[in-house]
């Protein structure tokens, strides 16, 4: 898997794994889609557990999820690495999501 395989090279050996939970929980479901003006809002929903969270790309396709797991953690959470997947349809995580802190 292309995305692992680039993150495994940039991530520190700690911070992949913690990554690689959350590309591996990103197996949930787009249950619905709001489009605006200014941004989309997709609403993803966990499996398991059907809890719903708000993924908002902006029209630069900067992306934002309400579980905040980026702005505390510094890694993609599930729910955005959703919408990286299948929405945008990318094979590896774009640069401005991979903080230097966590690089080797």
């Amino acid at each position: 898997i292309r995305m692992l395989i680039q993150m495994g090279n940039v991530y520190t050996k700690k911070i992949f794994e913690g990554f690689q939970n959350e590309y591996f929980r990103s197996e949930s479901d787009i249950e619905a889609i709001e489009y605006g003006e200014a941004s989309t809002i997709y609403t993803v929903v966990d499996i398991g557990n059907k809890h719903a969270r708000k993924v908002k790309m902006e029209r630069d396709g900067s992306l934002g999820c309400n579980c905040t797991k980026f702005e505390q953690v510094g890694i993609l959470c599930c729910h955005s690495l959703k919408v990286i997947r299948d929405i945008l349809k990318m094979k590896e995580v774009p640069p401005q999501y991979i903080l230097k802190r966590w690089t080797k």
